[in-house]
């Protein structure tokens, strides 16, 4: 995996620290693995980052050993296609967007009522930001990312402000800002987190702790 988490002067302390420790402590254990950074390197443009098959293998040979969770901002059919472990749950589209294996069938779609609002609002971001150079908009299901990894230093505020007003016309959205991303997705108590506590109760893990890599 090529994300590794590390501590630093002001962030919370890596957990990896004491790993060994939590693990004792939890009679089970549900592992949640991000996809863009982690099993993937981060790449200039998303549709870049496809996974190795020996890491493939790695995640696939870890399913077998614990219920096993791939969380990613991502389409969840999109991160589904690309990893490729059928044992594995999906949460995608920032936990928006759940399904799992059989024989767990578990199916959990949160944001369906603010679709209309989402396509309206990529419909403008695709405008507004065709006169910046560099810039990207990804629509995904449940979310809307508006990459500037492209854009010259001096255009990245312009590209905020132009998110801003776009948003400004949608009071059921909201925006989050992620590595070089501007995140538009819907304004609602639910993110990658709470899809996790989710997850582990609809699987009765309640006793089990729940390990994410990622950023």
């Amino acid at each position: 995996m090529t994300g590794v988490a590390t501590r630093r002067s002001g962030e919370l302390p890596s957990a990896l620290e004491a790993i060994e420790g939590l693990l004792e402590a939890a009679p089970r254990v549900l592992l949640c693995l991000d996809y863009d950074g982690t099993l993937t390197p981060i790449v200039a443009r998303p549709e870049l980052a496809e996974l190795d098959a020996a890491t493939r293998d790695l995640v696939r040979e870890i399913a077998g050993l614990c219920p096993t969770a791939i969380v990613s901002g991502r389409d969840r059919e999109d991160v589904e296609r690309r990893v490729r472990v059928p044992e594995a749950f999906y949460l995608g589209s920032h936990g928006f967007d759940v399904a799992g294996p059989p024989p767990h069938r578990l199916a959990l779609a949160v944001g369906d009522p603010y679709l209309p609002s989402l396509d309206a609002a990529e419909h403008l971001l695709r405008d507004a930001v065709t006169r910046i150079p560099g810039a990207l908009v990804e629509r995904k299901r449940y979310s809307i990312a508006t990459h500037y990894r492209l854009v010259a230093r001096a255009s990245v505020a312009t590209v905020g402000a132009l998110v801003d007003d776009v948003l400004g016309r949608f009071p059921d959205l909201r925006h989050e800002h992620g590595k070089e991303v501007i995140e538009v997705r819907p304004d609602v108590a639910w993110d990658k987190g709470r899809a996790v506590l989710w997850l582990k109760d609809a699987l009765g893990l309640a006793d089990a702790l729940a390990v994410h890599v990622g950023d």
